[in-house]
């Protein structure tokens, strides 16, 4: 297996994006926005050198992707993807090792409920902490599972205990 990185945008390379889009369109059974994401933000900031692709490819096919963004302000692992029938050979986890490489640090990364039993394992591997839990976020009655949240991690064991601290005085005065 040969995993490649892309860090710009290549106009030569339009089939390969297209290619990339269409391994991933299930993407869009969980996040309806998809298809507008990967053609204007995520190809946006390739182009901007914001974001990168780094591809997993079995005799020249593609099998695998992670899409990241790399940003002062954020590291995220946007998408993982393997190919259904290239499960559990160990395509997500090169994918993963790549990404921690070009992102320097455990990625932030959201995962849909339906996508948990798929991941868990992996982000165990790799010691990903939940950070938080919203619903409704990309689909109304579906939850979101955040983790290497940093934001919610201080907010989560700083803030709210803190928070809750204050409200136990002002109760007993």
């Amino acid at each position: 297996m040969q995993i490649k990185t892309e860090r710009s945008f290549f106009s030569e390379h339009e089939a390969l994006y297209k290619d990339v889009f269409e391994l991933t369109q299930a993407i869009t059974q969980t996040y309806p926005n998809y298809p507008c994401w990967y053609h204007h933000t995520f190809l946006n900031g390739l182009k901007k050198g914001k974001r990168a692709l780094i591809m997993a490819k079995e005799k020249g096919k593609l099998v695998g992707v992670a899409l990241v963004k790399n940003t002062p302000e954020e590291k995220k692992l946007c998408t993982l993807f393997v190919r259904p029938e290239n499960r559990r050979q160990g395509i997500g986890q090169c994918l993963l090792v790549q990404v921690l490489q070009e992102l320097g640090q455990k990625p932030l990364v959201s995962v849909s409920e339906q996508n948990m039993a798929s991941v868990s394992s992996l982000f165990k591997r790799f010691k990903f902490h939940l950070s938080a839990c919203k619903k409704g976020i990309y689909l109304p009655h579906n939850t979101e599972f955040y983790f290497n949240d940093e934001k919610a991690d201080v907010i989560r064991q700083g803030l709210i205990p803190v928070l809750i601290q204050r409200a136990k005085k002002l109760q007993k005065s």
